[in-house]
C-alpha cells in the first residue's frame, strides 16, 4: 500500500512506499477536466503481486459542492502526478498514473453543516477496466508468457509490460471466449520457469505491468536490498558487573 506520506525537510521520504502528490486532475463523463487537489484528503494506491492492476482510493472532503457542480455520475477518470524521493536515492522519481473510477464505496454529509460532504472514489488502471468489455477466443502454440504478452499488447493495447524470467513451458491450446484478464490468469497458472517456480502478473507503482517468476523476485543479484538496519530495541543493554579483582577484594 502506497500513500502520500511524511517527508523530510529536503523532500525525501523516510519510507520508500510514501510519495508526494503534485497534481490531481479529474475528468468527468463529458470529457471536462478540472485540476483540484485542495479537496483531496488522502490518496492510497494499492500495489500487490496478487492483483493485475493498481487500485487507487481517493478520499474527498467537499465544501464547494464539487460532487454536483462537476457532475460526478460515473465513468470518471483521474490523473495523478506524484513524486517519490526515498532517503537512499539522489534524484526523485516523477510518476504519472491514470485510473478509471469503478466504485463509490462511501458517502457522508455532516449533520452540523449541510455544506460539508465527504466521499470516496475507487478506481483501477484503464487496461484492467477495459478488459471486461473485450472478449477474445483463439488457438495458440507457444509458451504462456509469450501469449500473455501478446494479450496485453494486442488486446488490451498496453505496451508498458516487462517479462522477468524464462518460461519453461511450451504447449498448444485454445483460449475460449473470455475477457483478456481471465485468459491471462489461465495462462499464468500454466507458466513456470526452469526451477519450477510460478509466475506472477501484477502492476507496479511506476505503471509498468510485470510478469515475473518467483525465482526472479527472490534473486538477490537482480533485486538487491535497498538498505538494511538492525532492530536493537530491547536487545542492546549493559548489565552492571563486577570484575574478578574487585570481587576478590570484596570477599
Amino acid at each position: 500500500m502506497s500513500k502520500s506520506g511524511p517527508l523530510l525537510a529536503n523532500q525525501r521520504s523516510l519510507h520508500p512506499s510514501d510519495f508526494l502528490v503534485e497534481e490531481i486532475e479529474f475528468f468527468n463523463h463529458k470529457g471536462d477536466s478540472k485540476i483540484n487537489s485542495d479537496i483531496v484528503a488522502s490518496v492510497n494506491i494499492r500495489e500487490s503481486i496478487y492483483l493485475p492492476s493498481l487500485i487507487c482510493e481517493i478520499s474527498i472532503g467537499d465544501a464547494v459542492n464539487f460532487l454536483q457542480a462537476f457532475e460526478i455520475i460515473g465513468q470518471e477518470k483521474i490523473r495523478i502526478v506524484f513524486a517519490q524521493h526515498p532517503i537512499y536515492q539522489e534524484e526523485a522519481n516523477r510518476i504519472e498514473l491514470e485510473f478509471i473510477i469503478t466504485e463509490y464505496p462511501k458517502y457522508e454529509r455532516y449533520s452540523e453543516s449541510q455544506n460539508q460532504q465527504a466521499f470516496i472514489l475507487r478506481g483501477i488502471s484503464e487496461f484492467a477496466h477495459n478488459s471486461k468489455y473485450i472478449k477474445i477466443s483463439r488457438s495458440y502454440t507457444s509458451s504462456s508468457t509469450i501469449q500473455i504478452e501478446k494479450i496485453v499488447r494486442n488486446d488490451l493495447f498496453y505496451d508498458n509490460i516487462a517479462v522477468n524470467g524464462e518460461d519453461a513451458t511450451t504447449h498448444s491450446g485454445i483460449i475460449n471466449i473470455q475477457d483478456p484478464l481471465s485468459a491471462i490468469e489461465y495462462l499464468r497458472k500454466s507458466a513456470y520457469d526452469e526451477f519450477g517456480a510460478p509466475f506472477f502478473f501484477y502492476q507496479t507503482l511506476s505503471g509498468q505491468v510485470q510478469l515475473s517468476s518467483v525465482t526472479y523476485l527472490t534473486d538477490k543479484l537482480r533485486n538487491p536490498l535497498y538498505s538494511s538496519y538492525s532492530y536493537l530495541k530491547g536487545l542492546a543493554l549493559s548489565l552492571p558487573t563486577v570484575n574478578v579483582f574487585e570481587r576478590t577484594l570484596l570477599i
